[in-house]
């Protein structure tokens, strides 16, 4: 390491994730447990094979591709998550048995579906009982119902297993039930027929999806830790913001910003960027929590950042019938205006504060961090190219992986040899196991409640309780997606909503992307939102700092990510979705108006700190400024030109009087 970099302590070559030992590791090092971990490895390595090789080459039959990936998911999830066993690296016991027959059961009914896809035939009835045929495809449907919900506990925990099993039960035997509870049952023969049998089941959207997308550029986004290329963006934003005021949090937000663009996953922005910038804003001055709270932030707008964004984004683009770049496109301008307001907040605290940047020479060079790694900004070029030239998402996760294997090896430092790419591939499949699985149960979740007509139903009474109007619709789901995010993933707070409450919104008027992305926002939002905040107390862990301060500090520092849904919601021009381009880009000027009024309102200070007048002057010009209106706008603009003035004229004056 440099003079330069042990002066600003910090290894700026390093910024991996730290992690677990996996099979193949294991298998490679030593011999304690060969059996097993070559067994697990070579399931893991046989999952993004598979899936590289579709991608390239195209895909089996739609029922066979998914039920070969829902069993090779199933199979792998029941030997690395054994019953009663903390790691994969226990000794068995005698429940092994158990998982034995779990994973004959996965293989033997995806033998089952294969042969039915095969055969091109159905299998025929076996009995009857009363009116009622039973035939073999409906029994082996419930044994694959209950495979996926016990993979689903194992991986995920049971409040995302019980959910989607309660709207199960209901639907089944809510025709005897009183009251409003009721609701026509449905038979468990007809639920397994269109579950199971039919193509959009099981084996529907939920595991396309994870093939198509969602694996893919998680791939991507454990290379991009494996060849380090995070290390070299960071280097990169710091070398440029560093030693600007309050530097180290400007880096934060700008790696994090970039990091986000290409992998979508906030946990690991947190610890990738956290472990460096952390330190570094609370060494020039930043409150500890605050310095947690600006990485959680930064860090949690990489699933709302394109083109990747989260997991759950994936889904957006087949339920709206979209194509993802078109998706990359529109939702990239409340993106960017979530991250110019987080950028003005740690800005005017580092104002307030008196507090400056790094040391110019404490920073690596840019033009020297360029020069050694400006091969590593190629994939991100590539991603772009392919996906804004009409490419299919699958296609452009291909490329995108395949160009930074080969630019891996311009140095020697970030080279894939075969040991680390297979045991890179590997990682990915233990990484994203749980959200694979929990494709196979929104499958589930969407069929039974479109069978069951309640998604209707709850959409009905979202209406009714908003009493027709779109802002208390907007305040309804809101409240729903933060509370359904206290214990769900993304991925399953945004499907339910969009079943649920989506169609609700679009009643009242809202636009139907609008929709989709509002409720994905506050699904994102819960990661900063107190008492269950898993990014920030992720930040807190780094920064050393109570849990639920550090999550409060969040919501603050992130006002904007509960904001920006009701602005684009109310006016889906900030969407580029407009008459014109003048009406679109006033648009974009006054939301990014309104927000940057709420950060000076919130931090208190613009050109010096502002007097109690001036904070309520700058959050009623915000108010002003929210509702798309002539003469609202007209008055908002008058009350941010007077608070300028005021500030002006303070400043002036308190220099002439040597303050």
């Amino acid at each position: 390491m440099s003079e330069k970099r042990q002066r600003a302590g910090v290894d700026w070559s390093s910024g991996e994730v730290s992690r677990e030992i996996g099979p193949l590791e294991t298998f490679l090092s030593s011999r304690e447990i060969p059996i097993r971990s070559l067994v697990l490895a070579l399931i893991a390595l046989i999952i993004p094979i598979y899936i590289i090789f579709r991608a390239y080459f195209g895909a089996l039959p739609a029922r066979l591709d998914r039920s070969l990936i829902v069993c090779l998911l199933l199979v792998f999830t029941f030997l690395y998550h054994g019953l009663r066993r903390k790691s994969w690296r226990d000794d068995l016991n005698w429940l092994f048995g158990i998982d034995v027959i779990l994973i004959l059961l996965s293989i033997g009914t995806t033998i089952y579906v294969a042969w039915g896809e095969l055969a091109g035939s159905t299998a025929h009835l076996i009995f009857q009982i009363g009116n009622e045929a039973i035939r073999i495809d409906h029994l082996v449907g419930i044994v694959a119902f209950v495979l996926v919900f016990e993979a689903t506990r194992r991986t995920m925990g049971w409040i995302i297993t019980t959910i989607p099993l309660a709207f199960l039960i209901y639907t089944l035997v809510s025709g005897y039930l009183p009251g409003f509870l009721y609701n026509p049952s449905v038979r468990w023969t007809y639920m397994m027929e269109m579950l199971f049998v039919e193509q959009e089941g099981l084996y529907g959207v939920g595991p396309q999806i994870y093939l198509s997308m969602i694996f893919l550029f998680l791939l991507f986004g454990t290379f991009l830790v494996e060849t380090r290329t995070g290390s070299f963006f960071i280097t990169l934003v710091n070398s440029v913001m560093g030693s600007q005021r309050g530097g180290p949090a400007k880096v934060a937000v700008g790696a994090s910003a970039v990091m986000g663009t290409m992998s979508g996953s906030a946990i690991a922005n947190t610890a990738t960027t956290g472990a460096i910038t952390i330190p570094l804003m609370k060494k020039i001055g930043y409150p500890a929590e605050f310095a947690a709270a600006v990485e959680s932030v930064a860090s949690n707008g990489g699933q709302i950042m394109p083109p990747i964004m989260g997991a759950a984004a994936f889904l957006l683009p087949a339920f709206l019938g979209i194509s993802y770049a078109d998706l990359v496109l529109w939702a990239a301008t409340p993106a960017i205006l979530y991250f110019i307001v987080v950028f003005t907040i740690v800005h005017l605290k580092a104002l307030s504060m008196g507090l400056e940047g790094l040391r110019r020479e404490d920073l690596p060079d840019l033009r020297k961090v360029l020069f050694e790694g400006w091969h590593l900004l190629i994939p991100l070029v590539v991603l772009f190219y392919f996906l804004f030239a009409g490419y299919s998402i699958t296609r452009v996760g291909f490329w995108a992986v395949a160009s930074i294997f080969v630019l891996s090896f311009f140095k020697k430092e970030t080279r894939l040899t075969p040991t680390k790419l297979l045991t890179t591939m590997e990682q990915s499949v233990r990484n994203t196991i749980g959200i694979g699985i929990a494709c196979a149960l929104i499958s589930i979740l969407i069929g039974v409640i479109s069978i069951s007509g309640l998604g209707v139903r709850i959409s009905s009474l979202v209406v009714t309780l908003s009493g027709g109007s779109m802002v208390m619709g907007l305040v309804l789901a809101a409240i729903a997606a933060i509370f359904l995010g206290m214990g769900l993933p993304t991925l399953l707070v945004y499907t339910t909503l969009v079943i649920f409450v989506v169609p609700g919104l679009i009643e009242l008027g809202v636009m139907p992307l609008a929709a989709h992305l509002f409720v994905l926002y506050f699904g994102v939002v819960s990661g900063i939102t107190p008492p269950v905040c898993i990014v920030a107390f992720t930040a807190a862990g780094i920064a050393g700092t109570p849990l639920m301060k550090t999550g409060f500090a969040a919501t603050r520092v992130g006002f904007a990510a509960y904001l920006l849904p009701f602005l684009f919601a109310i006016n889906p021009q900030l969407l580029l979705q407009g008459d014109s381009a003048s009406s679109i880009a006033w648009s974009v000027v006054s939301a990014l108006l309104v927000l940057l009024l709420g950060a000076i309102a919130l931090e208190g200070y613009l050109f010096r700190p502002l007097r109690i007048g001036e904070r309520i002057l700058a959050g009623t010009a915000a108010i002003a400024l929210l509702w798309p209106h002539l003469g609202w706008q007209i008055g908002g603009v008058t009350l941010v030109v007077l608070l300028l003035i005021l500030q002006r004229v303070r400043s002036r004056t308190n220099s002439q009087r040597g303050i």
